[in-house]
């Protein structure tokens, strides 16, 4: 917009530069949207217009006539069809390493070669451009490693209950003589345990969803009363090695049938039984307990002996 300004009867535009290859617009306010979109993902090369030609070689391309311009073969008439007869591009280059991070254009409608006025603003805005874009690129970048080191403590955190499940119940069914229906229901136990975990995995291998910042959720009829039957065990070799008593109410018997994602529903039961169990004094006491609501849905409630909350972290709870 400055230049377009100081520059009269031009229109500019920015196009960065994707994985080496291909430019694309990220700012181009005056031109036709229609103009725009059949630039959009050129691959730069020679006689790929001007920007695609400048991305190339890294050096400015003036093509004072488009009409008549070698670079312009392919894309002179979509450019005349919207009223642009010349086009001056300029790569913007990063200040370390020389990497060409796009171009930027500017347009007239007339035959046109800019003067060493021109030239020397376009450069100083060029490399505005630049410093602009690496900020961003830097900015960005800090942000996903946040982003890993936040996944990589989710991916910890959700993957150990399970695993320390299958060892727990492993562990015993080595240490101790256990009749044929206690080793089944040992058998029993590891396996759902390793079937949730298998389920984990595969969503956490799922890179895409993890990009998108998407989970798949797949809601089903699901008995609660039976899913926290498997909550319960899956945590229960951690209760049992701090002596803290696991307790399902007797309200849970009844089976209320909700709608939702089992995986999802088991997952956050787990978080919130494996806290109490953690953060319960040895020899406490873990409550569970499910109960429908006047309004249809079904509240699932987990209360331990501990400490619970100090206030100064209740305003932190569910973000």
């Amino acid at each position: 917009a400055a230049i377009e300004r100081q520059l009269p009867d031009t229109a500019c535009s920015v196009l960065l530069l994707k994985h080496g290859r291909t430019l694309h617009h990220g700012a181009a306010a005056k031109l036709p949207v229609e103009y725009c979109d059949a630039i959009d993902g050129v691959e730069i090369g020679l006689g790929q217009g001007s920007c695609g030609t400048a991305a190339f070689t890294g050096q400015p391309v003036i093509a004072s006539d488009v009409t008549t311009d070698q670079n312009w073969i392919d894309f002179r008439d979509v450019a005349t069809t919207h009223g642009l007869r010349s086009c001056w591009s300029t790569p913007i280059v990063a200040a370390q390493g020389g990497e060409v991070l796009g171009t930027f254009a500017v347009y007239k409608s007339t035959v046109w070669n800019p003067d060493r006025a021109a030239v020397r603003l376009v450069e100083r805005f060029t490399y505005l451009a630049a410093v602009a874009i690496e900020h961003h690129r830097l900015f960005g970048e800090e942000a996903s490693n946040k982003a890993k080191t936040d996944f990589l403590a989710l991916v910890s955190h959700e993957l150990r209950t399970p695993l320390n499940a299958i060892l727990g119940f492993a562990q015993v069914m080595q240490m101790v003589d256990l009749d044929p229906r206690e080793r089944a229901d040992g058998v029993d136990q590891i396996i759902h345990a390793g079937e949730h975990l298998r389920d984990l995995i595969g969503e956490l291998l799922d890179l895409s969803r993890i990009e998108a910042g998407q989970l798949a959720v797949v809601a089903e009829e699901v008995d609660s009363a039976a899913l926290i039957g498997e909550v319960l065990n899956l945590v229960r070799p951690l209760a049992t090695s701090r002596n803290i008593a696991l307790i399902e109410e007797p309200s849970t018997a009844a089976a209320h049938r909700v709608h939702a994602d089992s995986r999802c529903v088991r997952q956050v039961l787990i978080n919130l039984v494996g806290n109490a169990v953690k953060y319960t004094p040895i020899g406490g006491r873990v409550e569970v307990d499910v109960a429908a609501s006047l309004d249809g849905m079904v509240r699932i409630s987990v209360t331990d002996s501990g400490p619970g909350i100090s206030s100064d972290s209740i305003a932190e709870l569910f973000q």
